[in-house]
């Protein structure tokens, strides 16, 4: 595979240490000479860094050249794109690379010397083929899923000190709600921050805010928010919105929450732009105005994500507009957002702004119900009985 020596650049040496200024000109000529290590740095380090700042052209960039690192074989920038490209849908990349890429992908996913190739290098102590085996293994890519070895490896590559896993593993190690293992997951949260990671900071504040192994301190998680909302995350913004919406937060202030939702909405956060969507159509911390509300779930519609369809899509069923609605839920769900396919399965069961079909609305609850929307388990317990307008809002 080439590039794949285990002999590490000291480009790569600050990417792991996250060194990013020092590693990037380096990289960057790494890249241009297609060696797929320098490839697969770059492209990590750009695709975390619109996870913090949401630019997606840095992710586009960032998916390209793991893509590029695809093609040539290489068993990291393989792993490291499966894992952002769930699905193999190639959204990212132009129609002529897309079909070339999936090709390459499906022959390297059946190679059994990829695999191979990436455990030789990780138990010979290459860091970042230790993060890639243990995503691997978090995935299901190339072997069955295995969360003990997804931990077992991510574990190596973060106490070998790379920010990447560190981030990994704790995702991992925080869903148990043992104590010890997610004081465990904090630590590492608090050595990626130290090290710089933006994402790490504003993760850091969301330990703080829940207490996710740790003592809950909501001075802790503003502090952290706003180390974060100075290095421009919009992650932080939206972050520190819901601080200031959070009930038992003794500076609970639903105006301030509005003001740093608004900015996390101007600034291209989805997620904020609904939640300001929301904010207007029910008047919370805003003067209830539905031109606004209508306004702010428009431009989350422009995001072509998956939740900003969900959202005006019962907007309009609000508004009683159903064949608007209806459609927005089906681009909801194509998009990914299985919540479409829950609220659609309940009007086709009820007949509402459509024909009534209940073994067809049966069949997209369930197929909500296996995309982890547990609503629509009880609705099929229930047989379709629900207050639709009651789940509409809840959901």
């Amino acid at each position: 595979f080439r590039g794949s020596s285990m002999s590490q650049t000291l480009s790569e040496k600050r990417f792991i240490q996250h060194e990013f200024k020092n590693a990037m000109a380096g990289l960057r000529r790494m890249a241009k000479n297609e060696n797929t290590r320098g490839m697969y740095c770059l492209g990590e380090l750009l695709i975390q860094d619109s996870l913090f700042t949401e630019k997606k052209e840095d992710r586009i960039e960032g998916v390209r050249l793991l893509a590029e690192g695809l093609l040539i074989g290489d068993p990291l920038c393989f792993v490291a794109y499966m894992r952002y490209d769930i699905g193999l849908r190639g959204v990212d990349l132009t129609s002529a690379k897309r079909a070339k890429v999936i090709a390459k992908a499906q022959e390297m996913m059946r190679d059994e010397q990829v695999e191979s190739s990436l455990r030789i290098m990780a138990e010979e102590h290459d860091i970042l083929a230790m993060m890639e085996l243990g995503m691997a293994y978090a995935f299901g890519i190339m072997v069955k899923a295995d969360r003990k070895q997804a931990v077992l490896w991510l574990e190596r590559a973060a106490d070998a000190g790379y920010w990447g896993a560190m981030l990994q593993v704790a995702g991992i190690l925080m869903r148990e709600q043992k104590d010890d293992v997610r004081k465990k997951a904090f630590s590492y949260v608090e050595k990626a921050a130290a090290m710089g990671d933006g994402l790490a900071e504003v993760r850091l504040g969301d330990c703080w805010h829940y207490g996710l192994g740790c003592e809950r301190s909501f001075e802790n998680a503003r502090r952290y928010y706003d180390i974060a909302c100075r290095r421009g995350s919009l992650l932080a913004v939206f972050s520190m919105a819901r601080l200031y919406d959070d009930r038992v937060f003794p500076q609970r202030s639903e105006m301030q929450a509005a003001i740093w939702t608004e900015k996390a909405a101007q600034m291209g956060n989805v997620d904020a732009m609904c939640a300001m969507g929301d904010r207007n159509f029910y008047g919370i911390g805003v003067m209830k105005d539905l031109k606004k509300a209508e306004y702010w779930y428009k431009q989350a519609v422009k995001t072509k994500n998956g939740r900003g369809y969900f959202a005006i899509g019962r907007f309009k069923i609000y508004m009683s507009k159903m064949s608007e609605g209806i459609k927005y839920m089906e681009k909801a769900a194509i998009a990914g957002w299985p919540e479409g396919y829950y609220v659609l399965g309940l009007m086709k069961m009820q007949g509402i702004g459509m024909k009534q079909d209940r073994r067809r609305g049966r069949v997209l609850l369930e197929q909500a119900a296996a995309a982890g929307v547990s609503a629509a388990r009880e609705v099929i317990r229930n047989k379709g009985k629900v207050n639709f307008l009651q789940a509409l809002q809840s959901i």
